[in-house]
């Protein structure tokens, strides 16, 4: 992600503090890239979670990028404006468990049979699922939710954008 206001950090870390002040033991990965003009939330968050923190800031290479995936749990995201969602779907590829809002693209990425663990309406429900997501890490593999983000593997699409390409010629 970028570091930008529209990602909504001041949500994601004031809940993540909650989460911390409650006692839970887990480690923070934030990727991405820190722009010049930033939000002051991700240096104040930087003290705040000194102890938590396992990586912060942009990795050099998508290799580097996909073992932080691969090794993380959850993904909690807070964002205010999405076109698409294409750092979610890498993430759920990887296996990481998504908590997202009921809006933007994410309603609509997610099936809805996966609505009432994966997407949330409230701050407090976000809190929630992040609770029981880290209460429940051992388990959340079994979920087995990868299958979501097949459908845009290059894989899958390929043919489709070779038919339309086709078509247009």
């Amino acid at each position: 992600h970028r570091w930008e206001y529209d990602k909504n950090p001041q949500s994601f870390f004031s809940v993540l503090k909650k989460v911390k002040n409650e006692g839970n033991d887990f480690g923070l990965v934030i990727l991405g890239e820190n722009f010049s003009k930033s939000p002051k939330v991700f240096e104040e968050s930087k003290k705040n979670f000194a102890n938590q923190i396992m990586h912060w800031g942009y990795v050099d290479s998508f290799e580097e990028y996909a073992k932080w995936l691969w090794k993380s749990h959850i993904i909690p995201v807070t964002s205010n404006q999405e076109f698409f969602g294409i750092s979610v779907m890498e993430a759920i590829y990887c296996g990481v468990w998504p908590i997202l809002p009921n809006r933007l693209t994410y309603p609509e990425l997610i099936p809805e049979i996966n609505h009432k663990n994966n997407i949330y309406k409230t701050e407090e429900e976000l809190f929630k699922k992040i609770m029981w997501s880290i209460k429940n890490h051992n388990d959340l593999a079994q979920h087995k939710i990868a299958y979501i983000s097949e459908k845009f593997d290059w894989q899958v699409i390929v043919s489709k954008y070779d038919r339309k390409l086709e078509a247009m010629l």
